[in-house]
């Protein structure tokens, strides 16, 4: 049955849409990301500094508190809720809950991409694809 595409045409389109997608990675997405607190991260963040500071942590799905507390420590979300959030899960956010907010998202940050790299190689091993198609993926 013959191809429709070269696959030469095929890797060289993979490439430049994989270019693509790398530009907008860091010319939009990060500096936009590296800037503001304007993700969820500050609803796992805030619980995981109130239990390094010592407070105690069931008192974080009182609402009023934890906004009083938010507000605090200059976080400049404008609400942050443990509603669907696990005490559990925000234990993720112990190592940098020491940090200033802004500061510890650039640490997260910085930790997500690192783990990319061990993740990339663990999804080639398990699938067989190539580097470049396991990018475009991720991307």
């Amino acid at each position: 049955m013959p191809t429709l595409l070269n696959p030469r045409i095929v890797s060289w389109l993979e490439r430049g849409l994989l270019t693509l997608l790398a530009l907008y990675l860091l010319l939009h997405a990060m500096p936009r990301a590296w800037g503001t607190l304007n993700t969820d991260f500050p609803n796992y963040y805030t619980p995981a500094r109130l239990v390094h500071e010592g407070y105690d942590a069931t008192r974080a799905y009182e609402w009023v508190w934890i906004q009083r507390e938010k507000d605090h420590r200059a976080i400049d979300d404008r609400l942050i809720g443990l509603i669907p959030i696990t005490p559990f899960s925000t234990l993720t956010m112990l190592p940098v809950s020491g940090l200033q907010p802004l500061a510890a998202k650039h640490c997260w940050l910085l930790a997500n991409l690192a783990l990319l790299v061990p993740l990339v190689w663990m999804l080639r091993s398990m699938t067989g694809l190539t580097y470049q198609r396991i990018a475009l993926v991720i991307a």
